[in-house]
């Protein structure tokens, strides 16, 4: 196995109150990487990724757009350290 490469799926939280183009966390879940098109529950996606400067406080950060809370699929990256 790769680093960087999927190896499952989970569903995450994205929280209310986020504005488009705002950097966000997904929480509740193990260490993600967000792909660009993730699909958002509420319809929403996420339009771009950034680097997560805390890489293991189970959050993984993205930029999207959304004004209420969501469930988010997420995939599982491994990450070589």
């Amino acid at each position: 196995v790769r680093s960087g490469q999927v190896i499952s799926w989970e569903w995450g939280i994205v929280e209310k109150g986020t504005e488009k183009g705002r950097t966000i966390t997904v929480t509740d879940r193990p260490e993600a990487g967000v792909a660009a098109g993730t699909f958002l529950w509420n319809r929403a996606y996420v339009t771009s990724t950034t680097y997560d400067p805390y890489p293991d406080d189970n959050t993984a950060v993205f930029i999207t757009g959304i004004n209420e809370s969501a469930l988010v699929y997420l995939p599982l990256v491994l990450r070589n350290y």
